[in-house]
Protein backbone atom coordinates (compact mmCIF):
# COMPACT_ATOMS: atom_id res chain seq x y z
CA UNK A 1 0.00 0.00 0.00
CA UNK A 2 1.23 3.44 -0.88
CA UNK A 3 1.14 5.31 2.41
CA UNK A 4 2.07 8.60 0.84
CA UNK A 5 -1.48 9.12 -0.46
CA UNK A 6 -3.23 8.64 2.89
CA UNK A 7 -5.44 11.56 3.93
CA UNK A 8 -6.77 12.54 7.41
CA UNK A 9 -10.00 10.83 8.26
CA UNK A 10 -13.00 12.76 9.67
CA UNK A 11 -15.26 10.75 11.94
CA UNK A 12 -18.78 11.75 12.90
CA UNK A 13 -21.63 10.51 15.04
CA UNK A 14 -25.16 10.62 13.74
CA UNK A 15 -27.79 9.50 16.23
CA UNK A 16 -27.09 7.08 18.99
CA UNK A 17 -25.44 4.41 16.82
CA UNK A 18 -24.49 5.97 13.51
CA UNK A 19 -20.89 6.55 12.54
CA UNK A 20 -19.43 7.76 9.29
CA UNK A 21 -16.04 8.93 8.14
CA UNK A 22 -14.78 10.91 5.23
CA UNK A 23 -11.45 10.04 3.74
CA UNK A 24 -9.38 12.32 1.65
CA UNK A 25 -9.60 11.83 -2.09
CA UNK A 26 -6.73 9.45 -2.54
CA UNK A 27 -7.08 6.62 -5.05
CA UNK A 28 -4.75 4.38 -3.09
CA UNK A 29 -6.72 4.64 0.10
CA UNK A 30 -8.24 1.35 1.21
CA UNK A 31 -11.99 1.23 1.19
CA UNK A 32 -14.10 -1.05 3.35
CA UNK A 33 -16.42 -3.22 1.34
CA UNK A 34 -20.02 -1.92 1.49
CA UNK A 35 -21.50 -5.39 1.64
CA UNK A 36 -20.23 -6.05 5.13
CA UNK A 37 -23.24 -5.20 7.34
CA UNK A 38 -21.31 -5.25 10.60
CA UNK A 39 -19.07 -2.35 9.58
CA UNK A 40 -19.38 1.12 8.17
CA UNK A 41 -17.50 2.10 5.13
CA UNK A 42 -15.36 5.13 4.55
CA UNK A 43 -16.82 7.53 2.00
CA UNK A 44 -15.00 10.11 -0.05
CA UNK A 45 -17.77 12.69 -0.18
CA UNK A 46 -19.13 15.06 2.46
CA UNK A 47 -21.36 14.47 4.30
CA UNK A 48 -21.73 11.05 2.70
CA UNK A 49 -24.57 8.59 3.06
CA UNK A 50 -25.86 7.68 6.51
CA UNK A 51 -25.06 4.08 7.41
CA UNK A 52 -26.14 1.80 10.20
CA UNK A 53 -23.37 0.20 12.18
CA UNK A 54 -20.99 0.53 15.08
CA UNK A 55 -17.47 1.72 15.63
CA UNK A 56 -15.53 0.45 18.63
CA UNK A 57 -12.14 2.06 18.96
CA UNK A 58 -9.89 1.37 21.97
CA UNK A 59 -7.22 3.82 20.89
CA UNK A 60 -7.31 7.50 19.98
CA UNK A 61 -9.53 8.89 17.25
CA UNK A 62 -8.30 12.05 15.55
CA UNK A 63 -10.78 13.85 13.37
CA UNK A 64 -11.53 17.29 12.01
CA UNK A 65 -15.20 17.33 13.09
CA UNK A 66 -17.68 15.40 15.16
CA UNK A 67 -21.30 15.88 14.18
CA UNK A 68 -24.61 14.59 15.45
CA UNK A 69 -27.25 15.43 18.04
CA UNK A 70 -25.13 13.93 20.81
CA UNK A 71 -27.93 11.75 22.20
CA UNK A 72 -26.68 8.64 23.85
CA UNK A 73 -23.20 10.05 24.43
CA UNK A 74 -22.12 9.33 27.98
CA UNK A 75 -19.03 8.81 30.09
CA UNK A 76 -17.31 11.74 28.41
CA UNK A 77 -14.39 13.39 30.21
CA UNK A 78 -14.79 17.03 29.28
CA UNK A 79 -11.13 17.78 30.05
CA UNK A 80 -10.12 15.46 27.18
CA UNK A 81 -12.05 17.64 24.72
CA UNK A 82 -9.32 20.32 24.91
CA UNK A 83 -7.77 21.27 21.65
CA UNK A 84 -11.03 21.63 19.73
CA UNK A 85 -12.37 25.14 19.30
CA UNK A 86 -16.04 26.09 19.59
CA UNK A 87 -16.68 25.50 15.88
CA UNK A 88 -15.94 21.79 16.29
CA UNK A 89 -19.41 21.33 17.81
CA UNK A 90 -22.64 22.28 16.10
CA UNK A 91 -24.36 23.86 19.12
CA UNK A 92 -27.73 23.94 17.44
CA UNK A 93 -27.93 20.18 17.42
CA UNK A 94 -25.62 19.27 20.31
CA UNK A 95 -27.87 18.68 23.32
CA UNK A 96 -27.15 16.74 26.46
CA UNK A 97 -28.01 16.92 30.15
CA UNK A 98 -25.50 17.75 32.84
CA UNK A 99 -25.68 14.19 34.08
CA UNK A 100 -24.23 12.93 30.76
CA UNK A 101 -20.79 14.30 31.67
CA UNK A 102 -19.31 11.80 34.07
CA UNK A 103 -16.07 13.65 34.89
CA UNK A 104 -13.99 16.72 34.10
CA UNK A 105 -15.11 20.35 33.74
CA UNK A 106 -16.52 22.44 30.94
CA UNK A 107 -14.73 25.81 30.53
CA UNK A 108 -16.97 28.88 30.78
CA UNK A 109 -16.06 29.84 27.24
CA UNK A 110 -17.82 26.72 25.92
CA UNK A 111 -21.10 27.47 27.70
CA UNK A 112 -24.12 28.77 25.83
CA UNK A 113 -24.89 32.48 26.02
CA UNK A 114 -28.11 31.46 27.80
CA UNK A 115 -26.10 30.24 30.79
CA UNK A 116 -24.88 32.71 33.45
CA UNK A 117 -21.09 32.77 33.62
CA UNK A 118 -19.13 33.45 36.75
CA UNK A 119 -16.32 35.25 34.92
CA UNK A 120 -18.62 37.80 33.25
CA UNK A 121 -21.28 40.33 34.26
CA UNK A 122 -24.70 38.81 33.57
CA UNK A 123 -28.06 40.37 32.78
CA UNK A 124 -31.26 38.46 33.51
CA UNK A 125 -34.11 39.53 31.25
CA UNK A 126 -36.66 36.85 32.10
CA UNK A 127 -39.46 36.99 34.65
CA UNK A 128 -39.05 37.06 38.45
CA UNK A 129 -36.44 34.81 39.98
CA UNK A 130 -37.86 33.16 43.10
CA UNK A 131 -35.96 31.56 45.94
CA UNK A 132 -38.71 29.57 47.61
CA UNK A 133 -36.90 28.80 50.85
CA UNK A 134 -33.72 29.31 52.80
CA UNK A 135 -31.47 32.30 53.44
CA UNK A 136 -30.02 34.36 50.58
CA UNK A 137 -26.81 36.14 51.45
CA UNK A 138 -24.50 38.45 49.54
CA UNK A 139 -20.97 38.00 50.88
CA UNK A 140 -22.59 36.27 53.85
CA UNK A 141 -23.40 32.65 54.53
CA UNK A 142 -25.08 32.88 57.94
CA UNK A 143 -28.11 34.70 59.32
CA UNK A 144 -28.02 37.40 61.93
CA UNK A 145 -31.24 35.93 63.34
CA UNK A 146 -33.45 33.05 62.37
CA UNK A 147 -36.03 35.53 61.06
CA UNK A 148 -33.65 36.92 58.44
CA UNK A 149 -34.27 35.84 54.85
CA UNK A 150 -31.98 38.16 52.88
CA UNK A 151 -28.78 39.80 54.02
CA UNK A 152 -25.70 41.64 52.81
CA UNK A 153 -22.33 41.36 54.49
CA UNK A 154 -18.84 42.77 54.20
CA UNK A 155 -15.77 42.34 56.37
CA UNK A 156 -14.43 45.87 55.91
CA UNK A 157 -14.82 48.56 58.58
CA UNK A 158 -16.16 51.26 56.24
CA UNK A 159 -19.60 51.72 54.70
CA UNK A 160 -21.23 48.47 53.56
CA UNK A 161 -24.65 48.07 51.99
CA UNK A 162 -26.49 48.79 48.80
CA UNK A 163 -28.05 51.64 46.85
CA UNK A 164 -31.30 51.79 44.90
CA UNK A 165 -30.65 53.97 41.85
CA UNK A 166 -33.28 55.89 39.88
CA UNK A 167 -33.39 58.89 37.60
CA UNK A 168 -32.59 62.34 38.98
CA UNK A 169 -36.16 63.06 40.13
CA UNK A 170 -37.06 59.45 40.89
CA UNK A 171 -38.21 58.05 44.22
CA UNK A 172 -36.12 55.02 45.22
CA UNK A 173 -37.98 53.25 48.00
CA UNK A 174 -37.94 50.33 50.40
CA UNK A 175 -41.37 48.99 51.22
CA UNK A 176 -43.15 46.98 53.88
CA UNK A 177 -46.17 44.76 53.40
CA UNK A 178 -48.41 42.67 55.63
CA UNK A 179 -50.49 39.87 54.14
CA UNK A 180 -49.97 41.19 50.60
CA UNK A 181 -51.15 44.72 51.49
CA UNK A 182 -48.85 47.76 51.41
CA UNK A 183 -48.20 48.84 54.99
CA UNK A 184 -45.66 51.59 54.43
CA UNK A 185 -42.40 52.46 52.74
CA UNK A 186 -39.43 54.76 52.99
CA UNK A 187 -38.16 56.67 49.99
CA UNK A 188 -35.98 59.52 48.81
CA UNK A 189 -37.82 62.26 46.96
CA UNK A 190 -35.50 63.07 44.07
CA UNK A 191 -37.26 66.36 43.36
CA UNK A 192 -36.75 67.78 46.90
CA UNK A 193 -33.87 65.68 48.23
CA UNK A 194 -35.96 64.73 51.26
CA UNK A 195 -36.12 61.31 52.91
CA UNK A 196 -39.67 60.31 53.80
CA UNK A 197 -41.46 57.63 55.78
CA UNK A 198 -44.86 57.01 54.22
CA UNK A 199 -47.58 55.24 56.22
CA UNK A 200 -51.19 54.98 55.12
CA UNK A 201 -51.94 58.01 52.96
CA UNK A 202 -49.46 60.41 54.57
CA UNK A 203 -45.76 61.13 54.53
CA UNK A 204 -45.61 60.64 58.29
CA UNK A 205 -41.98 61.74 58.74
CA UNK A 206 -39.78 63.80 56.42
CA UNK A 207 -36.13 64.82 56.82
CA UNK A 208 -34.23 67.25 54.61
CA UNK A 209 -30.50 67.53 53.95
CA UNK A 210 -30.06 69.97 56.85
CA UNK A 211 -31.37 67.41 59.31
CA UNK A 212 -34.66 69.26 59.83
CA UNK A 213 -37.52 66.91 60.65
CA UNK A 214 -41.23 67.24 59.93
CA UNK A 215 -43.94 64.98 61.29
CA UNK A 216 -46.73 65.21 58.70
CA UNK A 217 -45.70 67.58 55.94
CA UNK A 218 -42.44 68.91 54.53
CA UNK A 219 -39.59 70.12 56.76
CA UNK A 220 -38.85 73.82 56.90
CA UNK A 221 -35.33 75.10 56.25
CA UNK A 222 -35.66 77.19 59.44
CA UNK A 223 -37.24 74.54 61.66
CA UNK A 224 -35.32 71.60 63.10
CA UNK A 225 -38.49 69.72 64.08
CA UNK A 226 -41.92 70.56 62.69
CA UNK A 227 -44.99 68.67 63.84
CA UNK A 228 -48.39 69.09 62.20
CA UNK A 229 -51.44 67.40 63.65
CA UNK A 230 -54.24 67.27 61.08
CA UNK A 231 -56.44 64.54 62.49
CA UNK A 232 -59.02 64.53 65.23
CA UNK A 233 -56.42 64.25 67.97
CA UNK A 234 -55.85 67.66 69.57
CA UNK A 235 -52.23 67.08 70.61
CA UNK A 236 -49.35 67.74 68.24
CA UNK A 237 -46.68 66.57 70.67
CA UNK A 238 -47.08 64.85 74.03
CA UNK A 239 -44.08 64.23 76.28
CA UNK A 240 -43.80 62.79 79.76
CA UNK A 241 -40.79 62.50 82.02
CA UNK A 242 -41.07 59.98 84.84
CA UNK A 243 -38.59 58.96 87.47
CA UNK A 244 -37.34 59.35 91.00
CA UNK A 245 -34.03 60.54 92.29
CA UNK A 246 -32.90 64.07 93.00
CA UNK A 247 -32.85 65.46 89.46
CA UNK A 248 -35.58 67.69 88.08
CA UNK A 249 -37.82 66.25 85.38
CA UNK A 250 -38.57 68.16 82.19
CA UNK A 251 -41.39 67.20 79.86
CA UNK A 252 -39.84 69.53 77.28
CA UNK A 253 -36.50 71.28 77.56
CA UNK A 254 -35.58 73.68 74.80
CA UNK A 255 -32.86 76.23 74.20
CA UNK A 256 -32.30 78.87 71.58
CA UNK A 257 -28.84 80.34 71.08
CA UNK A 258 -27.66 82.72 68.37
CA UNK A 259 -24.04 83.65 67.69
CA UNK A 260 -24.90 86.39 65.18
CA UNK A 261 -26.57 88.82 67.57
CA UNK A 262 -30.14 88.24 66.43
CA UNK A 263 -33.00 87.06 68.61
CA UNK A 264 -32.97 83.63 70.22
CA UNK A 265 -36.10 81.87 71.43
CA UNK A 266 -36.04 78.96 73.83
CA UNK A 267 -39.71 78.38 73.05
CA UNK A 268 -41.82 79.99 70.35
CA UNK A 269 -45.55 79.33 70.50
CA UNK A 270 -48.34 80.69 68.31
CA UNK A 271 -52.07 80.17 68.31
CA UNK A 272 -54.12 81.39 65.34
CA UNK A 273 -57.24 79.28 65.19
CA UNK A 274 -60.77 80.46 64.56
CA UNK A 275 -61.82 80.03 68.21
CA UNK A 276 -60.24 81.07 71.51
CA UNK A 277 -56.46 81.13 71.12
CA UNK A 278 -53.93 80.54 73.89
CA UNK A 279 -50.33 80.24 72.71
CA UNK A 280 -49.11 78.73 75.99
CA UNK A 281 -51.23 77.07 78.65
CA UNK A 282 -49.76 75.92 81.94
CA UNK A 283 -51.53 73.69 84.42
CA UNK A 284 -50.60 72.24 87.79
CA UNK A 285 -52.78 69.70 89.51
CA UNK A 286 -51.96 70.78 93.05
CA UNK A 287 -52.66 74.00 94.92
CA UNK A 288 -49.47 74.13 96.96
CA UNK A 289 -47.78 77.53 97.39
CA UNK A 290 -44.76 76.04 95.60
CA UNK A 291 -46.78 74.97 92.53
CA UNK A 292 -46.62 77.22 89.47
CA UNK A 293 -48.39 76.99 86.13
CA UNK A 294 -45.72 79.31 84.79
CA UNK A 295 -42.33 79.95 86.38
CA UNK A 296 -39.82 82.30 84.84
CA UNK A 297 -36.25 83.21 85.74
CA UNK A 298 -35.76 86.63 84.21
CA UNK A 299 -37.99 89.48 83.08
CA UNK A 300 -41.59 89.00 82.07
CA UNK A 301 -42.91 91.17 79.26
CA UNK A 302 -46.18 91.30 77.40
CA UNK A 303 -47.52 93.72 74.84
CA UNK A 304 -51.02 93.25 76.20
CA UNK A 305 -52.39 93.67 79.67
CA UNK A 306 -51.48 91.58 82.69
CA UNK A 307 -54.43 90.19 84.55
CA UNK A 308 -55.86 87.32 86.51
CA UNK A 309 -58.92 85.48 85.24
CA UNK A 310 -61.26 83.24 87.24
CA UNK A 311 -64.73 81.83 86.89
CA UNK A 312 -67.17 84.63 87.60
CA UNK A 313 -68.32 84.13 91.19
CA UNK A 314 -71.91 85.10 90.35
CA UNK A 315 -72.17 83.10 87.11
CA UNK A 316 -69.27 80.62 87.05
CA UNK A 317 -70.81 78.39 84.37
CA UNK A 318 -71.10 81.15 81.76
CA UNK A 319 -68.65 83.95 82.56
CA UNK A 320 -65.08 84.80 83.50
CA UNK A 321 -64.02 87.57 85.85
CA UNK A 322 -60.80 89.42 85.00
CA UNK A 323 -58.82 91.96 87.03
CA UNK A 324 -55.78 93.84 85.76
CA UNK A 325 -52.39 94.71 87.15
CA UNK A 326 -51.36 98.31 87.79
CA UNK A 327 -48.61 99.55 85.45
CA UNK A 328 -45.85 102.03 86.19
CA UNK A 329 -42.41 103.17 85.13
CA UNK A 330 -40.92 101.53 88.22
CA UNK A 331 -41.47 98.14 89.81
CA UNK A 332 -42.96 98.67 93.25
CA UNK A 333 -43.67 96.52 96.26
CA UNK A 334 -46.83 97.36 98.18
CA UNK A 335 -47.43 96.85 101.91
CA UNK A 336 -50.77 97.61 103.56
CA UNK A 337 -52.45 97.38 106.94
CA UNK A 338 -54.19 99.13 109.84
CA UNK A 339 -52.83 100.63 113.03
CA UNK A 340 -54.46 102.21 116.11
CA UNK A 341 -52.72 105.07 117.81
CA UNK A 342 -52.18 105.03 121.58
CA UNK A 343 -53.35 107.47 124.25
CA UNK A 344 -50.82 109.99 123.02
CA UNK A 345 -51.84 109.57 119.38
CA UNK A 346 -48.76 107.50 118.27
CA UNK A 347 -48.46 104.10 116.59
CA UNK A 348 -45.47 102.15 115.33
CA UNK A 349 -46.03 100.10 112.15
CA UNK A 350 -43.66 97.17 111.68
CA UNK A 351 -42.84 96.04 108.17
CA UNK A 352 -41.44 92.60 107.20
CA UNK A 353 -37.91 91.89 108.37
CA UNK A 354 -36.70 91.70 104.75
CA UNK A 355 -38.17 95.08 103.80
CA UNK A 356 -34.95 97.09 103.85
CA UNK A 357 -33.03 94.49 101.82
CA UNK A 358 -35.34 94.67 98.78
CA UNK A 359 -36.86 98.16 98.85
CA UNK A 360 -35.98 101.82 98.57
CA UNK A 361 -37.74 105.20 98.25
CA UNK A 362 -41.03 104.40 100.02
CA UNK A 363 -44.22 106.40 99.49
CA UNK A 364 -46.87 106.55 102.26
CA UNK A 365 -50.65 106.76 102.18
CA UNK A 366 -52.69 107.20 105.41
CA UNK A 367 -56.45 107.14 105.74
CA UNK A 368 -58.22 107.83 109.06
CA UNK A 369 -61.13 105.53 109.83
CA UNK A 370 -63.42 107.40 112.23
CA UNK A 371 -67.17 107.93 112.55
CA UNK A 372 -66.97 111.06 114.75
CA UNK A 373 -68.08 114.51 113.74
CA UNK A 374 -64.71 116.12 114.26
CA UNK A 375 -61.94 116.05 111.69
CA UNK A 376 -58.92 113.91 112.61
CA UNK A 377 -55.49 114.45 111.08
CA UNK A 378 -52.89 111.73 110.50
CA UNK A 379 -49.28 111.89 109.40
CA UNK A 380 -46.10 109.84 109.15
CA UNK A 381 -44.09 111.19 112.04
CA UNK A 382 -41.02 109.01 111.38
CA UNK A 383 -40.03 107.31 108.13
CA UNK A 384 -38.94 103.73 107.81
CA UNK A 385 -35.90 102.91 109.92
CA UNK A 386 -35.11 99.42 111.03
CA UNK A 387 -38.09 98.11 109.06
CA UNK A 388 -40.65 100.25 110.92
CA UNK A 389 -42.22 103.70 110.68
CA UNK A 390 -44.36 105.84 113.03
CA UNK A 391 -47.84 107.33 112.60
CA UNK A 392 -49.27 110.23 114.62
CA UNK A 393 -52.91 111.34 114.81
CA UNK A 394 -54.44 114.58 116.12
CA UNK A 395 -56.67 112.57 118.47
CA UNK A 396 -55.71 109.46 120.46
CA UNK A 397 -56.87 105.97 119.78
CA UNK A 398 -57.67 106.46 116.13
CA UNK A 399 -57.70 103.69 113.55
CA UNK A 400 -55.52 104.46 110.53
CA UNK A 401 -55.36 102.52 107.28
CA UNK A 402 -51.81 102.72 105.92
CA UNK A 403 -50.07 101.80 102.69
CA UNK A 404 -46.36 101.82 101.76
CA UNK A 405 -45.27 101.63 98.11
CA UNK A 406 -41.54 101.17 97.75
CA UNK A 407 -39.34 100.81 94.68
CA UNK A 408 -38.08 97.26 94.31
CA UNK A 409 -34.35 97.14 95.00
CA UNK A 410 -33.28 93.51 95.31
CA UNK A 411 -30.04 92.14 93.85
CA UNK A 412 -31.62 91.49 90.42
CA UNK A 413 -32.69 95.13 90.10
CA UNK A 414 -29.35 96.36 91.41
CA UNK A 415 -27.55 94.33 88.72
CA UNK A 416 -29.85 94.89 85.73
CA UNK A 417 -31.48 98.23 86.55
CA UNK A 418 -34.98 99.39 85.61
CA UNK A 419 -34.86 100.37 81.92
CA UNK A 420 -37.93 102.22 80.67
CA UNK A 421 -37.10 103.63 77.23
CA UNK A 422 -35.01 101.14 75.29
CA UNK A 423 -33.36 101.46 71.88
CA UNK A 424 -34.32 98.71 69.49
CA UNK A 425 -31.58 96.29 68.48
CA UNK A 426 -30.14 96.79 65.01
CA UNK A 427 -32.04 93.71 63.79
CA UNK A 428 -35.30 95.09 65.24
CA UNK A 429 -35.20 98.59 63.83
CA UNK A 430 -37.85 99.27 61.24
CA UNK A 431 -39.96 96.48 62.72
CA UNK A 432 -42.81 96.52 65.20
CA UNK A 433 -44.12 94.56 68.16
CA UNK A 434 -47.61 94.59 66.61
CA UNK A 435 -47.06 95.67 63.00
CA UNK A 436 -50.75 95.39 62.13
CA UNK A 437 -51.40 98.43 64.37
CA UNK A 438 -49.18 100.47 62.05
CA UNK A 439 -50.54 99.09 58.80
CA UNK A 440 -47.83 96.49 58.15
CA UNK A 441 -47.94 92.75 57.67
CA UNK A 442 -46.32 90.00 59.79
CA UNK A 443 -43.05 90.34 57.87
CA UNK A 444 -42.52 93.65 59.75
CA UNK A 445 -42.76 91.98 63.18
CA UNK A 446 -39.80 92.07 65.56
CA UNK A 447 -40.78 88.50 66.44
CA UNK A 448 -39.71 85.93 63.86
CA UNK A 449 -43.05 84.31 63.26
CA UNK A 450 -43.77 80.94 61.73
CA UNK A 451 -45.08 81.59 58.23
CA UNK A 452 -45.31 78.02 56.90
CA UNK A 453 -48.63 77.10 55.40
CA UNK A 454 -50.93 75.19 57.66
CA UNK A 455 -51.23 71.50 56.80
CA UNK A 456 -54.36 70.71 54.87
CA UNK A 457 -56.90 68.38 56.45
CA UNK A 458 -57.00 66.63 53.10
CA UNK A 459 -53.62 65.20 52.21
CA UNK A 460 -52.51 64.93 48.63
CA UNK A 461 -52.55 61.16 49.03
CA UNK A 462 -49.33 60.05 47.34
CA UNK A 463 -49.88 56.72 45.64
CA UNK A 464 -47.86 53.92 47.26
CA UNK A 465 -45.33 52.39 44.90
CA UNK A 466 -46.55 49.25 43.16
Amino acid sequence: MDKTNLKPIAFGFLGAASFWAIAGAGPAFAQVQASLPAFVRIQTTTPGTAQTGHSHITGTAIAGQFRGDGSGVFGVNADLLDGLDGTAFASKVHVHGGSDIASGTVPDARLSTNVARRDLANTFNAGPTVFSSGFVGVQRSSQVSSAEIFGIGNSSTGFNGMYVRTAATGKPFYGYSHNGTISGYTYMDGATGEWRLHIGSNDAVSVNSEGNVAIIGSPSTSTALKISEIGDNPVGIDTTSYGGGVNARYGIKSRGSSSSGIQSYGLHAEADGTGVNRAIVGYVAGGSPSDYAFYGIGNLTTTGTKSFEIDHPLDPANKFLRHYCAEGSEPRNIYQGRATTDANGYAWVRLPDYYASINRDPEYNLTVIDSGDDFVLAKVSREVVGNRFQIRTSRPRVVVSWEVKAVRNDLWIQKHGIPVEIQKDVHERGKYVRPELYGFGPEASVISRQTDEKPSSQQSGKTPPR
